[in-house]
């Protein structure tokens, strides 16, 4: 099982909570991984234009044109995104909208592929969660829910 593990927070590695807690994650599974950070990615949000049905390729030229196959590929995902004003920040919100390039000719791409979503920051990390959770559905992805522990990592800004 190829796991693609995505940190969706706009920090530095080594100001990032996310990418150090999806890192732990893949690196518990026992499966061959990789992580992304996207942090420094310029990646825009999903303009409508359907450029992508016909191919579902999206069509912005973009950061995302380079991670495309490996979403394809992989079989599960660890995605992780940081809630910024409760909900999703906005790179990983724009990274998942770039998803809908997956749903339209053959729109089982994404069908039956795994996924653990992590959230973290803010009060009540939750909302986020959400967030992610129905980008999954939305690709008919199945979210495996992990039992959360109490961890706070405090980063400074």
């Amino acid at each position: 099982m190829k796991i693609l593990g995505i940190s969706g927070s706009p920090r530095t590695e080594s100001r990032s909570g996310s990418i150090k807690v999806v890192k732990k994650i893949l690196e518990n599974t026992g499966c061959e991984y990789e992580l992304i950070s996207l942090h420094g990615k310029n990646i825009g949000g999903c303009i409508g234009c359907m450029a992508c049905v016909d191919d579902n390729v999206c069509k912005l030229n973009d950061d995302l044109k380079t991670m495309r196959d490996k979403i394809v590929e992989a079989d599960a995902y660890v995605l992780s995104g940081v809630n910024y004003f409760s909900t999703l920040n906005a790179v990983m919100h724009s990274f998942l909208e770039r998803w809908y390039q997956f749903r339209h000719r053959e729109a089982d791409i994404l069908w039956g592929k795994l996924a653990v979503n992590v959230s973290l920051g803010g009060a009540d990390p939750s909302p986020p969660t959400e967030v992610l959770n129905a980008f999954c559905l939305y690709n008919l992805i199945k979210v495996v829910t992990i039992q959360p522990t109490e961890t706070r990592i405090n980063v400074p800004c």
